[in-house]
């Protein structure tokens, strides 16, 4: 037996939770034993567990709750198996004898609606998050399904927002302005820019019958600015007045690497 917040199986089936102070146990199915045994842990903890007759002896006795896996089974078996055990343990914490459950079962419009209205405004305190996030780490999640994987692409590629939603968030991001970087943020972009290598955009700038790597050293060799060079580059040929140079052919081609 383990501590219920132990249980790591995420497969179906029928499980047992027993207090040791006691001696009485509760018997129930779920689609995943995991997730169904933790939040069994969760309400016991937050006095909200719907069994009254757990809660009470939670207050009574603390955590001093234990599961086991009574066996492992498929979804469409849940329901059988768990009658059988009840029937055959006489489980003290069961408020019924009949086992049942909410799997399938579709709540009514005016029921969400309630459900909705009454869990509107509320937030997760950030020490609540916190906890949450600590629960989680390191537990493993329920494994995705190779049919579940290529569903979620399936629907991915053909999925494409409707006009108005395009509409909607183009509306929703007018005449805002994005915060300013920090000055960590500009280091790093600055970091990566001069990481990266250009010299697939260099060009051969050739001047007459000699030729130059790029604008910038054609600009040095002949002492004017890289603007004089972009300019004969344009109109092909340099202008008069610019001494041996006045007259020679000017172009530019993409070095080959």
């Amino acid at each position: 037996m383990k501590n219920i917040s132990e249980i790591t199986d995420n497969r179906a089936g029928v499980y047992r939770i027993t207090c040791t102070a006691s001696g009485n146990t509760y018997v129930g199915s779920a689609v995943n034993l995991r997730k169904r045994t933790s939040k069994h842990h969760r309400d016991l903890r937050n006095g909200t567990h719907h069994n009254k007759y757990m809660q009470r002896s939670w207050a009574r006795y603390g955590d001093v709750f234990v599961a086991e896996i009574l066996v492992v089974c498929g979804r469409d078996q849940l329901i059988d198996v768990e009658q059988r055990f009840i029937d055959a343990l006489q489980p003290e914490f069961n408020a019924t004898r009949v086992a049942g459950s909410f799997l399938g079962m579709h709540l009514s419009l005016e029921a969400r609606e309630k459900i909705s209205a009454a869990n509107k405004g509320k937030t997760r305190t950030p020490e609540h998050c916190a906890k949450l996030s600590a629960a989680k780490k390191g537990k493993p999640g329920t494994p995705c399904t190779e049919k579940n994987r290529l569903a979620l692409i399936t629907r991915n590629k053909v999925w494409v927002r409707s006009e108005e939603t395009r509409k909607k968030i183009s509306d929703s991001r007018l005449g805002k302005k994005l915060a300013p970087f920090t000055e960590q943020h500009k280091s790093r972009i600055s970091a990566a820019l001069r990481a990266k290598d250009y010299t697939h955009r260099r060009h051969v700038v050739k001047i007459g019958e000699k030729e130059f790597d790029g604008i910038e050293n054609a600009a040095s060799a002949v002492d004017c600015a890289r603007s004089t060079v972009r300019y004969w580059i344009k109109i092909g040929l340099v202008p008069q007045g610019n001494g041996a140079l006045s007259g020679l052919v000017v172009s530019k081609k993409r070095k080959h690497l």
